[in-house]
């Protein structure tokens, strides 16, 4: 079920994406620091800062939390308790005086890796209940295949191996073969655009019984 707006818990040991989530926070609290601390606007003191990453084509903005998750680990506080703000899109003010492009570019292979990882770890269920031909598979788990294929093969790019392969769809979202070449993450698809995915298949994986990442 697509993510909505509001608060979104990730508990360890319970939810399927605490580690997914984890990761991915803390290497966008890591980028985030670097540059507020190079652009001289680092403010260690606030613990209420986020960095908002705002949906292509979904109606929302995914707001990850900064400076107080790296506080906590650093200090070797376990965090057991993860939370994400899901606003409607376009609610959070956004200074609009840095290019940031070169900083996409850092930030979208960091989370390549952590999709990787979590599809990696749920492909022999996903084949162990679907088969090995991806096109048998439900449209959410050939979408994420497809992911995994351009990150895994070919550098952060869709590609079909097979000219004649059907359209791929999640959502608003369908890539076909005419799509070869263009960047997963781009102006079409960003990385809040990801994680609602990401959400939406952890409940399809739940659906099918998927055993649960440590």
């Amino acid at each position: 079920m697509l993510v909505t707006v509001g608060d979104k818990h990730f508990t360890r040991g319970k939810s399927r994406l605490f580690s997914m989530v984890w990761l991915a926070m803390h290497l966008t609290d890591a980028l985030a620091i670097t540059g507020l601390v190079m652009r001289g606007k680092i403010d260690l003191t606030n613990d209420k800062q986020a960095m908002c990453i705002i949906c292509s084509s979904l109606p929302l903005e995914i707001l990850f939390p900064i400076i107080h998750p790296m506080k906590l680990t650093v200090a070797n506080t376990k965090i057991d308790e993860i939370i994400l703000e899901i606003k409607a899109k376009g609610k959070t003010p956004v200074p609009g005086d840095h290019i940031i492009e070169e900083f996409t570019q850092i930030y979208n292979r960091m989370i390549y890796a952590v999709f990787l990882q979590f599809f990696e770890f749920h492909r022999p269920h996903i084949q162990s209940v679907f088969g090995t031909d991806t096109k048998g598979w439900p449209q959410i788990f050939q979408f994420a295949w497809l992911i995994r294929n351009g990150v895994a093969h070919h550098g952060g790019h869709l590609n079909f191996t097979n000219p004649n392969y059907p359209p791929v769809t999640w959502h608003t979202y369908s890539y076909s073969p005419a799509d070869n070449g263009k960047p997963i993450l781009g102006a079409h698809f960003t990385v809040s655009d990801m994680f609602a995915f990401l959400f939406d298949l952890s409940d399809e994986l739940d659906a099918i019984g998927a055993p649960m990442p440590n």
